[in-house]
């Protein structure tokens, strides 16, 4: 890897860098400036090995007369750093492994010993030393880097964290002539008569200070990279790199870095070289196959379910081909909010106001010469790329809103400008659902699934019918509901009226004659502001009682007409208790764990168990309506069993079951029903049960004559409880010649009419 193709900005800066890629006596090894490091005895197994048991095994890096890095007295205020890898193979490491100067005469060192070691800086012409004890490396890689200014003295940080220091040193004794060679694996003497065994790697010189931050980010895009038969690994701290394009800048340059390296690979004439492994944050796989091998497809991963895959026929195979894969395993946790406008998708971009999101791993494939593909993604061959979802809770609850589009790109970093720019250029997502995706694309390069969550929104013209709708509905339901209630009120004294089940109708018309007022009211608060919330919560308990009336009105008809049980007396504590008890608690709840659930869920069961109700009664209905025309011959019952259905869904709250199906599948048609028959609810209470009821209008004739009438005597007469036409299934003027099943109940005042149910 050299400098100039590794996009980390601390690393270009540097003013020496020795990469130390590959040592075997046969690659040269050069410098920022073109310096060549001696190269006496080495070897490429994880890193540069000296072997001290052969004798002679160091780098000189050359001669540094009168620099700052063999003359720290040359150094400007800016100071110096040196930085490399390093480990060590013998229990005790007896000797120098580092110098610039003869040992701390004009220059520094690092030196260790069975008791420890330290770095140290001298400068000749006053005799100072800054000296800073550090540990021992052990068999595993270690980063050294130390800093040194005339300011602040010697710092010495171990992997990327500051260790220990020297900042204003001591006199020292003079330490000789010094030698200004810049040596690694000995001592600075000229005689070279002491050499460590160990490995080291990425000797790196800055001729200025570095400040932490920049050590940190050297450090965790450096770590690690001799690790591994390859010589390379990628652990790069992904928690501490933070910007995005530096990211996308390191996952240009490890592609680079794999592709460079595989092409130096050699393999014999008639089989290939393969390498792969994984790591912390990339799995990976190298491979050079020979001239005219028969690869019938490729795969990578060659196993999980995250691959790409190359078929056969892509490859021409009249020469040497080579594949280099990267799988990153957390580099899409970088890219949480692109923006639309800065990325090449057009699609995205009809949705600029709505960020996108990297849904999926990073992968990457690379196939020199470049594979033989269809340039249309309907032909083939293609590139198949198939990748799983990762999700965090945030945008799995995204997906789930059923108010939200999303939408899903197959998409890849594109250098071509020189910086990484998101594009689906020559890409298609063929298959797929919310957990993973299958892509067609026409080229190679690094893959990810892209997010983007956009709320549905209703046209202007949409929005303006459906409110109109809603305002004219609510307020005809108002204006019924409230004749209604009045209605109620003076006949209440009549006994047909005074029975529980006008109580029940007259409760659930007042919760919604009250909600609905609120509703329009409503609109006319800033939300956020102390009215809205108030109203909110008004609304929550009103809408909430209105349901539980609902909820009342089918266990009350279940009651009357499927199971008879008790008197009315014993159910009234409870019909009032869940009619205007249970809402509040409902609300409050809704207010501390999301209002919409505390709405649905509620709303849901009322739902559920009527229509189950809904459905025990009609079978009833059909039965005895069945009953009536074979004792009577009424060719109507058919006709009879619909009309009782369409009275009894007002009360019982069955439109409402629109409003799911208009969320669940965005429907426009359900919008518009559900916005009817919701609004117009008390207009359809009002018309079944107080206009069209032939209990009321009976009531009402005789409360009519009540009122014409002078006489005490007369007004107290006591009204006979009429009988539904529609109960009975009779014709007006007709008697029944059987007791109606309806009649089981003791209580006359029970039976149900089906026309005012």
């Amino acid at each position: 890897m050299q400098a100039r193709k590794l996009r980390v900005p601390v690393l270009a800066t540097a003013s020496h860098y020795w990469p130390l890629d590959a040592v075997d006596g046969i690659y040269e090894l050069w410098d920022q400036i073109g310096n060549r490091p001696d190269i006496v005895e080495g070897m490429v197994n994880k890193g540069i090995f000296l072997n001290g048991d052969n004798g002679g095994t160091f780098l000189h890096f050359g001669n540094y007369q009168n620099s700052c890095i063999s003359d720290p007295t040359l150094c400007g205020p800016e100071g110096i750093t040196f930085s490399f890898f390093w480990k060590n193979h013998e229990a005790e490491s007896r000797f120098a492994v580092a110098s610039g100067g003869k040992v701390i005469s004009n220059g520094f060192s690092v030196y260790t010993n069975p008791f420890g070691g330290y770095v140290e800086f001298y400068t000749r012409g006053n005799n100072h030393r800054w000296r800073a004890n550090i540990r021992v490396p052990g068999p595993y890689w270690t980063h050294i880097l130390f800093t040194w200014t005339k300011k602040d003295g010697l710092k010495v940080y171990i992997n990327g964290t500051y260790t220990t220091g020297d900042a204003v040193g001591n006199v020292s004794e003079n330490y000789g002539d010094p030698y200004p060679d810049l040596v690694i694996g000995t001592g600075n003497d000229r005689a070279y008569g002491h050499y460590v065994t160990g490995a080291f790697d990425e000797f790196v010189i800055w001729e200025r200070a570095l400040p932490p931050n920049e050590i940190l980010l050297y450090y965790n895009a450096a770590i690690g990279r001799t690790s591994c038969c390859t010589g390379k690994y990628f652990l790069i701290d992904c928690e501490l790199i933070q910007s995005t394009p530096v990211v996308s800048g390191l996952i240009e340059t490890v592609d680079r870095v794999m592709e460079h390296m595989v092409t130096n690979l050699e393999p014999s004439p008639n089989s290939l070289i393969s390498l792969g492994g994984t790591s912390f944050v990339a799995d990976y796989s190298l491979m050079k196959l020979p001239q005219n091998y028969n690869l019938p497809h490729y795969r990578f991963p060659t196993q999980g379910k995250n691959y790409i895959s190359v078929p056969g026929e892509a490859f021409t195979m009249q020469s040497q081909t080579t594949i280099v894969g990267l799988f990153y395993h957390n580099m899409h946790n970088y890219y949480k909010e692109i923006n639309p406008v800065k990325t090449r998708i057009n699609e995205a971009t009809d949705f600029k106001d709505h960020k996108i999101q990297v849904a999926s791993c990073l992968i990457s494939l690379k196939v020199e010469p470049s594979p033989a593909l269809s340039i249309n993604l309907s032909g083939a061959p293609l590139i198949k790329i198939v990748l799983t979802h990762v999700l965090t809770k945030e945008q799995q609850d995204q997906i789930l809103n059923q108010s939200n589009k999303v939408f899903l790109y197959c998409a890849f970093l594109d250098y071509s400008s020189n910086e990484g720019v998101w594009s689906n250029e020559g890409c298609v997502r063929s298959d797929g659902n919310m957990t993973y995706s299958v892509c067609l694309c026409n080229h190679l390069t690094n893959f990810a699934i892209l997010m983007q969550v956009v709320p549905l929104k209703l046209t202007a013209g949409h929005q303006v019918a459906l409110s109109t709708i809603g305002y004219v509905g609510c307020s005809i339901s108002i204006f019924c509901l409230a004749i209604t209630l009045v209605t109620f009120a003076v006949l209440s004294s009549v006994s047909t009226i005074r029975n529980q089940r006008y109580h029940i109708h007259a409760n659930l018309s007042f919760a919604i004659l009250v909600a609905e007022i609120l509703l329009l009211i409503s609109a006319r608060f800033d939300p956020g502001t102390l009215p809205c919330k108030v109203m909110a919560v008004l609304l929550h308990f009103f809408f909430l009682s209105a349901f539980a009336w609902m909820l009342v009105e089918g266990l009350h008809l279940y009651s009357m007409v499927v199971k008879v049980f008790g008197s009315e007396g014993s159910k009234h504590f409870y019909y009032y208790g869940i009619g205007w008890g249970r809402s509040a608690q409902y609300c409050w709840l809704s207010l501390k764990n999301g209002a919409i659930w505390a709405f649905v869920a509620p709303a849901l069961f009322v739902i559920v168990v009527n229509i189950g109700i809904l459905i025990s009664v009609t079978r009833i209905i059909s039965r005895i309506s069945g009953e009536n025309y074979k004792v009577h011959g009424d060719a109507n019952a058919v006709k009879l069993t619909v009309k009782a259905v369409a009275v009894l869904l007002p009360i019982l709250g069955i439109s409402w079951i629109f409003g799911v199906l208009a969320v669940n599948t965005q429907s426009l048609a359900f919008l518009y029903i559900f916005a009817v028959f919701n609004s117009l609810q008390g207009f359809f209470v009002f018309l079944f049960h107080c206009l069209l009821n032939s209990e009321v209008r009976a009531a009402f004739k005789h409360k009519t004559k009540v009122w014409s009438l002078t006489s005490s005597s007369i007004r107290n007469i006591n009204v006979k409880p009429f009988n539904s036409d529609i109960m009975n299934g009779n014709k007006e003027g007709v008697t029944p010649t059987k007791m109606n099943t309806w009649d089981k109940s003791t209580n006359s005042a029970n039976r149900i009419d089906l026309s005012a149910v």
